[in-house]
């Protein structure tokens, strides 16, 4: 009960912040062509685990043929989960929850979040993307009433548009997102992914998805490093007590804890670390700096970018300890 409500009211502080940087124009984006099927299956995956526990099915549906765009990763997932999160919450044990996509005229993707929920009635339709706004009998919104205004707002700063239909209490809702379309990267940037040049190292891979583990260990050993996979922090930690590592990437919320404490508890031997999470808000990566991470990246990961990431932590490294030499 009570790391849920610590949950709740991070949240909570999370969407203040985020209202002052819109109304502040203070919000900065990082964009880079997106695959918005990858990243809406990332979402599911973070909150199936949150389904299940309500009894609530939950699948995807996709039919559009061109599904990149070109976005903030880590903000475009904020307004899925913010979208997927109400679902669960408005929708009853055995209820069923469904991500669509389709494209709809050549140039634009929808990505639909259809619940058979408790629905919205005319009334809270009309003032549900309003901040700070609560409707009663069969409203969707929960917390301060900042998701759905924060979600509008992300998406005008993508150039894209959110939209709401509902039959009525208790006949459900559905939120389509659409977005313009951009072309995938071309195969020869998509080769130059496995011709990167580095140093090898010896990493500890901590990922509670066995098939998000598995990709990230064949890439990196594709890549030249020495790779021991984890699934837990106890695992992490008998692997760590047996072998000798020079990095950790670690994902943040998993099955036994926290992957900052697991940061925390390896920093004093001399290991470096990058978290590998779906939380990438400003508030995240201090967390994350904080426990003693070097970098922060927001998934889906790239492994080009995580590639260069590795090499740039542990270059920091080495001119660390040449330093001394120097003077």
């Amino acid at each position: 009960m009570v790391r849920r409500n610590i949950e709740t009211e991070a949240r909570l502080v999370d969407d203040l912040l985020d209202l002052t940087r819109i109304s502040r124009g203070k919000l900065s984006l990082h964009f880079e062509a997106v695959d918005l099927h990858a990243l809406a299956t990332n979402c599911e995956r973070m909150l199936l685990s949150q389904a299940r526990a309500k009894g609530i099915h939950m699948h995807a549906e996709f039919a559009a043929g061109q599904h990149h765009v070109w976005a903030d990763g880590g903000r475009l997932q904020q307004v899925l989960l913010n979208l997927l999160t109400n679902a669960i919450k408005f929708s009853s044990a055995g209820g069923h929850i469904t991500i669509r996509s389709e494209t709809p005229v050549p140039g634009k993707i929808t990505v639909a979040v259809c619940d058979d929920g408790v629905g919205i009635t005319p009334e809270t339709m009309e003032r549900i993307f309003v901040p700070f706004e609560q409707g009663t009998n069969g409203t969707r919104m929960g917390g301060l009433g900042l998701g759905l205004y924060i979600a509008r707002s992300l998406m005008a700063l993508h150039h894209g548009e959110i939209r709401v239909h509902s039959g009525g209490k208790n006949r459900g809702a559905t939120f389509t997102v659409e977005l313009a379309t951009v072309q995938p990267p071309s195969l020869a940037a998509s080769r130059k992914k496995f011709e990167l040049t580095g140093k090898a190292f010896r990493i500890l891979l901590l990922e509670d998805h066995a098939d998000t583990r598995d990709v990230l260990a064949r890439f990196l050993t594709r890549l030249g490093h020495t790779v021991v996979c984890a699934g837990t922090i106890a695992e992490a930690l008998r692997a760590a007590s047996v072998n000798t590592f020079d990095l950790v990437l670690s994902d943040i919320d998993l099955p036994d804890g926290c992957g900052t404490d697991l940061m925390r508890r390896l920093r004093g031997t001399g290991i470096r670390g990058i978290a590998l999470t779906g939380f990438g808000q400003d508030e995240d990566v201090e967390k994350s700096r904080a426990a003693g991470f070097d970098q922060h990246l927001t998934k889906p990961i790239n492994i080009e970018i995580l590639q260069e990431t590795i090499q740039k932590v542990m270059a920091a490294i080495e001119a660390e300890v040449k330093a001394p030499a120097l003077l």
